[in-house]
């Protein structure tokens, strides 16, 4: 294109010279224009709401103000009070509403579509109306909180699946999704870890913290239970003190105490009767020799350790539920999800040692068959599963452990977002006035204790056996042998002594016949 015959008007330069000279008084103010641009000076700041109010001006060396300053120095004031007007906002309050950030937009909340634990989070799709209702313990939570806000959160929940096709939800995918922006939150059994906090912001977590361990329990109900706090090494080796104690309190005392005498079977009945009584301290036989009473001192001592100890481990088989502990090489079971969350790969599946399940009757199963029957003897799960789980079968199985290895769940938001510390108040909210709890209740319905922070040791009554008291039995054992090797040197000795004088005596008999027979 040739620009040089492009013709230019005469009148252009005059014209645009008179435009830029321009000054007139228009609505809003003042018309003028420097260097080509339109120069306002002061603006009217207008509260519209059932109409119009001004409430201030806002000018480039004052800022905002109440007081407009004309041209010819004249101040005009809205008030007599130099501060602006109140500024009425939507519902007629003049509180500063909260919400704002959200400029009337519809969040898109992110959940899991689960096949497992759907008292958890649960997604319900209506096949005529293709509406979707999303129902369970982290959705109640998250709709009480939105409710109790002080400003109106519109949001719609968009269910997702697994990409792949399969069972479980990749739940860093969904992190992934609100971090690019492709939703507004994530609700669901979303864990807190640290390795997440670089591309969301979590609220308070509304679950119990950690992970824990479930076991099969142990039916107690036996009628030989009482044999079960001794070993069967523990009860004849008692059984055989018991004897040995009375055997040396007989030897001791049968040449003194007429009570220890009489024929063989009142004498066999006299040991048995007074070893055996000692157990409830009802011997009633008097004991003359100090040997014997040392004796029976220390044994007494040695039955009131060993009746103390049968007590208290009977009482706790009565009263404390036993657990099945697990060997090293048994199968160990675990959600699909859960092993994901600790970042476990797919060959691990593989490992016949772990085996990952997705819904609680699977767990129910797998335990009942056992490790020796393709199944598991425990089951590792995070804490909210396993209440589900106690709540579906709180006789079969209880918890043995708990460690809290994990942050519990909680809602995930985008960066700096502001509905996570208005979230996070709302859930300890919810906690201080027990209407969380009313929500685990619901969707839980456990009336099982879950432990805390106790190894499964604390609750597991083992036998006790000779080794735990092998120091008494030595001390015992020493005892009575001393005193019994004591009383037969005393014996002997007093038997020397006697037969000593008979002899002497019988000598000097001798010399005195001797001495008379001479005469």
């Amino acid at each position: 294109m040739n620009f040089t015959t492009i013709l230019t008007s005469q009148s252009g330069f005059l014209l645009m010279k008179e435009m830029l000279q321009s000054r007139f008084q228009g609505i809003s103010g003042a018309f003028r224009l420097t260097d080509g641009r339109l120069i306002q000076k002061e603006f009217e700041i207008v509260n519209v709401f059932r109409g119009e109010r001004t409430i201030g001006y806002w000018n480039p060396e004052n800022g905002i103000t109440s007081i407009l300053k004309e041209e010819n120095h004249i101040e005009t004031k809205l008030t007599s009070s130099s501060k602006l007007e109140s500024v009425i906002w939507h519902g007629g309050t003049k509180a500063i509403p909260k919400g704002l950030f959200l400029h009337g937009k519809r969040l898109r909340i992110a959940v899991p579509v689960k096949i497992g634990f759907q008292e958890l989070i649960r997604v319900i799709r209506d096949p005529q109306t293709n509406e979707t209702t999303v129902t369970g313990f982290c959705a109640d939570v998250f709709k009480e909180a939105i409710k109790s806000l002080d400003y109106e959160v519109n949001h719609e929940f968009i269910p997702s699946v697994n990409v792949d096709g399969g069972q479980s939800i990749i739940y860093d995918e969904l992190i992934l999704g609100v971090y690019q922006k492709n939703f507004d939150a994530v609700v669901g059994d979303i864990t807190i870890l640290a390795s997440r906090f670089p591309y969301v912001d979590f609220t308070q977590p509304f679950t119990d913290l950690g992970i824990g361990v479930v076991v099969p329990k142990i039916n107690n109900n036996s009628i030989w239970i009482f044999l079960k706090p001794l070993s069967v090494d523990l009860w004849i080796t008692t059984a055989a003190f018991f004897i040995f104690t009375g055997i040396v309190v007989w030897l001791i005392e049968h040449s003194i105490n007429d009570e220890f005498q009489g024929s063989p079977s009142e004498q066999i009945g006299t040991v048995f009767w007074y070893s055996f009584s000692t157990l409830v301290f009802a011997h009633k036989e008097k004991l003359l020799s100090n040997l014997s009473k040392f004796v029976v001192i220390v044994w007494v001592f040695a039955v009131l350790i060993i009746t103390s100890s049968y007590t208290a481990t009977l009482t706790s088989m009565l009263t404390v539920q036993q657990i099945q502990s697990s060997s090293r090489n048994a199968g160990v079971g675990t959600s699909a999800d859960f092993l994901l969350l600790r970042g476990v790969n797919k060959s691990t599946y593989e490992n016949p040692a772990i085996k990952p399940y997705h819904k609680p009757e699977e767990y129910a199963d797998a335990l009942t068959r056992g490790s020796k029957n393709g199944g598991v003897s425990a089951i590792i799960d995070e804490i909210p599963y396993l209440q589900i789980f106690l709540a579906k079968y709180p006789s079969d199985y209880t918890m043995t452990k708990s460690m809290a290895k994990t942050g519990g769940f909680g809602f995930a938001f985008p960066k700096g977002s502001p509905l996570v510390q208005d979230m996070s108040s709302a859930i300890l909210r919810l906690r201080e006035e027990g209407k969380l709890k009313m929500m685990e209740d619901k969707w839980f319905n456990s009336t099982e204790p879950i432990l805390s922070n106790q190894d499964s040791a604390s609750t597991v009554t083992s036998r006790l056996s000779v080794h735990s008291f092998g120091g008494l039995f030595l001390v015992t054992a020493v005892s009575s042998s001393a005193a019994l090797l004591v009383c037969l040197f005393q014996k002997r000795r007093s038997i020397s002594v006697s037969n000593f004088k008979s002899y002497l005596n019988c000598g000097i008999d001798s010399v005195k016949g001797y001495f008379r027979s001479s005469r």
